[in-house]
């Protein structure tokens, strides 16, 4: 019976146990309809010699499984108490050696000097740590903390400990703050994914993944998943189903911008693109009966790029923040209200690439970056 290409179905869960369906805590995804997936495998052939010349086959080794998952970028949602939801991408960051930390979305009144990303910020009304800064917006006046210690109350009264920034609490919110870790081979968490066309039943076990982000102007934001992991026969198995995320996503239309200290108010913007980059490798070994231990995650080298209008040079100058090799940081938040907020930080940034484009006649830069840090390069801010 032939089978409909619409009719697709991919979940995943996080493993317990490295290759194992941990047959529970699934987590049901809404991919775009350009989700593939690929089985890769090497043939050797026998080259043999015999009483004529016709081939005598081969046999197939490396047998593995890539999964290519475009998803949109949306908010966490929240539950049934207005409580912030933990994102449905939250497996896939963990599989692409990302940890999640409690988070704050702080919108502050009179404030004085520019918070410091990276900076502790005490309570000094409460006395006591609140948390670190992943971001600060001084336009929104809007603080983004992560390894949160303790959620500040209304009226709190806070200070950047290197900057000596200050500002008072107007408003408080959770936030949920990704960003990359450096875990051992053993600690890498790893997914369990199912891939159901139309009741052919594919799964990929032992998964670890890198990601891309693609956020342009009027277009819905894209996070893709790149899965690599051990291949398993398919099978007669579906359909199968699950509740996913229901929420619309939110366009990238009134984004909240930051590239150094360029004047957001006097340059358009339409493209922000990051790519994780992260080395998903096989682990060889001939113990194993498919030739694999398994997939790690090696190393990463995040780039990026962003495409500003040309402005004068005495207000932007990315010739002289390359030439020099500084540290620029970069960001866009998407969504508007509590559940649908998404915000992509890259503190610190360097440009590799400075050529000149245009759009609709106006001169454009096509600025390329890699962005670099102490396991926060690239962070997403849920709130």
């Amino acid at each position: 019976m032939a089978k409909l290409i619409r009719k697709r179905f991919v979940d995943v869960a996080l493993e317990t146990e490295y290759g194992k369906d941990p047959g529970a805590d699934r987590v049901a995804l809404l991919p775009n309809s350009d989700l593939s997936l690929t089985v890769e495998g090497n043939t050797v052939t026998r080259d043999t010699v015999r009483d004529t010349l016709s081939p005598q086959g081969h046999v197939v080794v490396d047998r593995r499984q890539e999964v290519s998952l475009p998803l949109e970028l949306r908010g966490a949602g929240l539950d049934e108490n207005d409580e912030l939801k933990v994102p449905e991408t939250d497996v896939l960051l963990r599989a692409s050696a990302f940890e999640r930390e409690d988070g704050a979305r702080l919108v502050l009144t009179s404030v004085s000097g520019d918070f410091k990303r990276g900076e502790t910020v005490q309570n000094t009304t409460a006395e006591e740590t609140a948390g670190t800064v992943a971001d600060w917006d001084p336009e929104e006046k809007t603080l983004y903390l992560r390894d949160l210690q303790a959620m500040p109350d209304a009226s709190d009264e806070l200070e950047g400990e290197d900057s000596e920034a200050a500002g008072t609490v107007d408003a408080a919110a959770d936030a949920w703050v990704y960003r990359p870790a450096s875990p051992r081979p053993n600690d890498q968490d790893s997914v369990y994914l199912r891939y159901d066309l139309d009741g052919n039943l594919h799964k990929v076990a032992g998964a670890r993944a890198t990601f891309s982000l693609n956020i342009t102007r009027a277009e819905i934001p894209q996070i893709t998943f790149t899965l690599s992991g051990k291949y398993l026969e398919p099978a007669p198995g579906g359909p199968i189903s699950g509740e996913y995320l229901d929420q619309v996503p939110t366009p990238a239309l009134g984004a909240r911008m930051t590239i150094g200290n360029l004047d957001m108010q006097q340059v358009a913007v339409n493209s922000v693109q990051a790519d994780m980059a992260n080395e998903v490798q096989p682990r060889n070994d001939m113990q194993a009966e498919d030739g694999f231990r398994g997939f790690l995650i090696t190393e990463r080298d995040p780039t990026g790029s962003v495409d500003p209008e040309v402005t004068g040079l005495g207000d932007f100058n990315p010739y002289k923040d390359w030439s020099q090799g500084n540290y620029v940081a970069i960001a866009a938040g998407i969504g508007t209200g509590a559940g649908r907020r998404v915000r992509l930080v890259m503190p610190r940034t360097q440009y590799t690439q400075l050529p000149y484009d245009s759009r609709n006649g106006i001169a454009t830069y096509d600025l390329g970056f890699r962005a670099t840090g102490e396991d926060d390069e690239l962070m997403l801010v849920y709130s």
